[in-house]
């Protein structure tokens, strides 16, 4: 599985109107699914199609879907932490945060070159930090067994912010 959807699912989904979903889901989803990764990484990572079927929109269906099955199991990734609000994040006037700024939802039909690139940057950023992290456990096992805390910090330090 990806610790974090691939960025071509955010800004290049296979039907237009998804855009608007798949990124103000991320967006509100995205501090939470980083804190579960840090301190309490599930044991398997979501498949590109648990990403896909977990930003896209709802279905209006009342039958149970597979879409809906595996948005089921995203949430069970999730745990509690799940934000509820999932469906409201489509309402017009809706708000996500990105680092500190306020995005309204409806921009996110038509995002600002800026904000995607930064989003973008992001994603690509924290695919890196994690593989980097893995493969130092991995290389560096024995520090990681003297000193887990200082070597995390360590690693924490090569990315500020």
């Amino acid at each position: 599985g990806y610790r974090f959807p691939e960025p071509g699912l955010l800004f290049g989904p296979k039907l237009l109107e998804h855009l608007q979903g798949y990124i103000a889901t991320w967006l509100a989803c995205h501090p939470i699914w980083i804190g579960r990764v840090d301190h309490n990484p599930p044991h398997n990572y979501p498949s590109p199609q648990l990403w896909r079927d977990f930003l896209g929109k709802a279905p209006e269906k009342k039958v149970l879907t597979v879409v809906e099955k595996r948005k089921g199991m995203m949430k069970d990734l999730f745990r509690d932490d799940m934000v509820d609000s999932h469906g409201d994040l489509f309402a017009p006037e809706g708000m996500v945060e990105f680092r500190g700024e306020q995005v309204p939802v409806a921009s996110l039909a038509h995002p600002r070159q800026l904000l995607a690139q930064k989003i973008t940057w992001e994603l690509f950023e924290l695919g890196f930090r994690y593989e980097l992290r893995d493969l130092d456990r991995h290389l560096a096992k024995g520090c990681w067994a003297e000193d887990p805390v200082g070597h995390e910090q360590l690693l924490h330090a090569i990315f500020p912010g």
